[in-house]
């Protein structure tokens, strides 16, 4: 976890949980923010009496952090598909290239194919191991649907 007392942000590596001080304390927790906010206010001993219109205001925060934290964990989820796709590519390559007996294998479609793409599919997997997040959305958004098999 990372804790930035600059900011009072907060970001967990394990399971992509990020926010404020509040958003922490509801994640620790685990209370809706609406309960966090009245805990805290006691705690500080504040008027917790929140009006109406801060309560909608505080659902819809809510609801967006959620849309925004599904959106994330759907981004996640399709990196992590599509560099299991690429390295079973890049293994079924390898083994093509470690096939070769002779001259003649060369000639052989797979093998042709392997050596030709090999590259740019160890290209695409260092950049969902260690690209940021827009360039590891980009390789999963040009590498989807490739198969050098079938071209």
């Amino acid at each position: 976890m990372s804790i930035n007392p600059e900011s009072d942000r907060f970001y967990c590596f394990g399971c992509h949980a990020y926010g404020d001080q509040i958003d922490l304390v509801a994640e620790v927790l685990n209370l809706p923010l609406a309960d966090t906010l009245q805990l805290l206010a006691r705690d500080l001993g504040i008027d917790g009496d929140i009006s109406e219109e801060e309560r909608k205001r505080i659902a819809l925060e809510q609801s967006r952090r959620q849309q925004e934290r599904r959106k994330r964990e759907e981004q996640h989820n399709s990196i992590k598909r599509e560099y299991k796709r690429l390295i079973g590519i890049e293994r079924q390559m390898y083994s093509f290239i470690m096939s070769i007996d002779s001259g003649l294998d060369l000639n052989r479609a797979e093998v042709i194919k392997s050596l030709q793409y090999k590259e740019l599919i160890s290209y695409w997997i260092d950049v969902l191991l260690n690209g940021s997040l827009d360039e590891q959305l980009e390789v999963v958004e040009g590498s989807r649907g490739f198969n050098p098999w079938k071209e």
